[in-house]
């Protein structure tokens, strides 16, 4: 009996040095042939830059030091087609930057993740799209559908009439949905706006770990939030008093991504476009009649000054724009 037992234990234990050997060679293995490295040698075959002294050339991490964001990027260690044009028609990560966005945003001034989100130092794509749930890093890789709210904050200007978005037609489409549904009478935004709701300015600098994701289904992002907030307010924040907002799946992304551009980054003054520098600043243009109402009355009053329903509102909203009213 006590030699059937001591066979068996030296099988179990010769089993598992087999496997926890195994694991260290995988682990060796690939830490010899890391992410990146694959990548750089994919990137040389598609450019064709396979020449004896190409092949030779040290694989190696890149990296650009941005001192006024306080980061370091390193996405160009795998990205390595981002500015070579022949790799238009490639595949991520190869494929050359969309439209001329470098041209304006140089890499080497304004680096990766002040405009994509994403972990700037991690070199293989879990840890740098940092999407992943078990992944705890504050700004994860932001999609498509929402990259433009980077644009907001360095270029937005909500009190100007003449700021255009070149290259961002979602978060401009974004802009004149929050203009013209009354946002501003519950919130502040650039320090203007009601005192009923959080300030949107704020909001939009917030990260995933500040919200509670208990009741929204689907990913644990801002924009996820945002968008099921807008579209059934009590039900993610059980006790909101804002009023749910009759928009279409475009319509509320385009807002999600506008409040998420809303914040005001932590970066030199000379990154601001002018306008929006006067707007932190607390120098705006007055609003006239019209478009002050648009902005701040509403969204409770309605479009045309004709209140919300007592029957579908739990508590209805007088007409303003009756002549028994006008009259008074």
């Amino acid at each position: 009996m006590q030699q059937r037992l001591t066979r068996t234990f030296q099988i179990i234990v010769l089993a598992a040095s087999s496997v926890i050997l195994l694991v260290l060679l995988l682990m060796l293995q690939r830490g010899r042939r890391p992410e990146w490295k694959t990548y750089q040698r994919h990137y040389r075959q598609k450019s064709s830059d396979s020449t004896k002294t190409a092949r030779r050339a040290k694989l190696q991490i890149n990296q650009i030091i941005l001192a006024d964001f306080d980061r370091i990027d390193r996405c160009m260690t795998c990205h390595k087609g981002v500015d070579d044009p022949r790799m238009q028609s490639e595949p991520l990560p190869f494929r050359t930057h969309s439209g001329n966005f470098l041209k304006q945003h140089p890499s080497e001034k304004f680096g990766c993740t002040i405009c994509h989100g994403g972990q700037g130092q991690a070199v293989d794509a879990r840890n740098a799209h940092a999407t992943a749930a078990n992944v705890h890093w504050d700004r994860p890789l932001l999609s498509d559908d929402h990259l433009q709210s980077s644009c907001g904050q360095c270029h937005l200007a909500i009190f100007s009439s003449t700021s255009t978005f070149s290259g961002a037609p979602v978060f401009q489409r974004g802009q004149a949905i929050f203009t013209h549904e009354g946002c501003l009478g519950c919130h502040k935004a650039r320090g203007v706006g009601g005192s009923v709701g959080p300030d949107l300015t704020e909001q939009g600098g917030k990260t995933r770990h500040e919200y509670n994701f208990s009741n929204v289904a689907g990913e644990k992002t801002v924009s996820n939030w945002l968008y099921n907030h807008f579209k059934d307010p009590e039900m993610v924040s059980p006790g909101s008093q804002m009023l749910a907002v009759d928009l279409s799946v475009d319509e509320l992304n385009a807002l999600v991504t506008f409040t998420m551009g809303l914040n005001k980054p932590d970066i030199p003054f000379d990154y601001f476009s002018t306008e929006t520098l006067n707007e932190f600043k607390g120098k705006r243009r007055q609003l006239e009649g019209e478009e002050a109402f648009a902005m701040i009355c509403s969204a409770c009053h309605g479009k045309k000054g004709e209140g919300k329903s007592y029957t579908d509102y739990k508590m209805g909203v007088p007409g303003i724009g009756g002549q028994d009213f006008l009259s008074t």
